[in-house]
């Protein structure tokens, strides 16, 4: 009996060592991730360690899931030195079909990682217009004609807009509208409300979601005026002293993507002193002024896009530095 104990707990130590080298080698496999899945593109990155660590030439091979016993694209030699490592399909490999499945294998040197396998998302959408009406924007797009494989793996859309002020995305549920037709040549509309961070306007994207990834999105610009709304910024009264002015001020409301402001102090001779400068900060003190002088000072609010579209207009208060 004692001779049987032993020679199980015998088999048991060999089973528990070779599940620990399983493990052991599973987890020192080379691998790599996708960082991005699009339409007509997949991109890959890897890190070079453990197996891979002295590793600096890779290959990357694609098969079509429909035919998997015939290489689709196979890249031709990648150098990479560096520790963490991305390819893009697009620079070596035909444009990949929409909705459609692939495999896809690393290659370091001699040692393969694992098939992994994807879909790309469906096709990107046309026909996108923005309108503004008051202090709502309008999105609309039509679904063209396009081979309905490339539409079979559309889930919803991602309806990101992002303004001077703030970046927000939404998922816009798609219609089914029969088994024979479901999402042909028909519009879809989306309705944002907008608001002081707004200001100056933004952009629209509009991403077909599916498959494992999403569709590049098609882009269109918006401008806002904001007419009627408080201002984006509200400056505080200057506290003035014979040869410096200090200023500072808030955002009327908080605006996650403004962080900039810039400033210039312009004196009676119409020039600007020390500036512009762009601050980070919500105060600043102009020093070595002249007494008894009158200065302009104004500050402007820069959100997401800079001075390209200001996400706001100048504030100004005018000031004599006392004598």
């Amino acid at each position: 009996m004692a001779r049987l104990c032993l020679i199980l707990l015998f088999i048991n130590g060999l089973r528990i060592h070779a599940a620990l080298q399983t493990q052991s080698a599973k987890q020192n496999e080379p691998t790599f991730a996708f960082d991005v899945i699009n339409s007509d593109r997949m991109v890959v990155s890897w890190q070079r360690e453990g197996i891979w660590t002295d590793e600096t030439r890779y290959f990357l091979t694609i098969r079509e899931s429909a035919n998997p016993e015939v290489d689709w694209c196979h890249s031709t030699s990648y150098i990479c030195f560096t520790h963490s490592c991305v390819m893009d399909t697009k620079d070596f490999c035909p444009q990949m079909e929409p909705c459609t499945s692939y495999s896809l294998m690393l290659l370091g040197g001699v040692v393969q990682s694992e098939w992994h396998y994807k879909q790309t998302a469906p096709a990107d959408y046309g026909g996108l217009n923005v309108e503004v009406v008051l202090q709502t924007l309008h999105v609309s797009w039509a679904w063209p004609e396009i081979p309905p494989q490339h539409q079979a793996c559309l889930i919803d859309f991602l309806a990101t807009v992002t303004s001077v002020g703030r970046n927000e995305t939404v998922h816009v549920p798609r219609k089914i509208f029969s088994e024979e037709n479901p999402v042909n040549n028909v519009s879809m509309t989306f309705n944002y409300d907008l608001g002081t961070c707004d200001t100056g306007g933004g952009v629209v994207r509009i991403q077909a979601t599916g498959g494992d990834g999403y569709s590049e999105g098609e882009v269109r610009g918006f401008t806002f005026d904001a007419e009627g709304l408080p201002p984006v910024l509200v400056m505080d009264p200057l506290d003035v002293g014979t040869d410096n002015i200090t200023v500072t001020w808030h955002l009327h409301e908080k605006c996650p993507l403004i962080d900039t402001f810039k400033l210039y102090a312009i004196d009676e001779a119409n020039e600007i002193m020390n500036g512009p400068i762009f601050s980070t900060l919500y105060s600043h003190t102009y020093n070595n002024l002249f007494p008894n002088t009158t200065y302009n000072v104004c500050v402007q609010p820069l959100g997401a896009f800079g001075e390209a579209i200001p996400a706001g207009d100048n504030v100004c208060q005018t000031v004599t530095t006392l004598p």
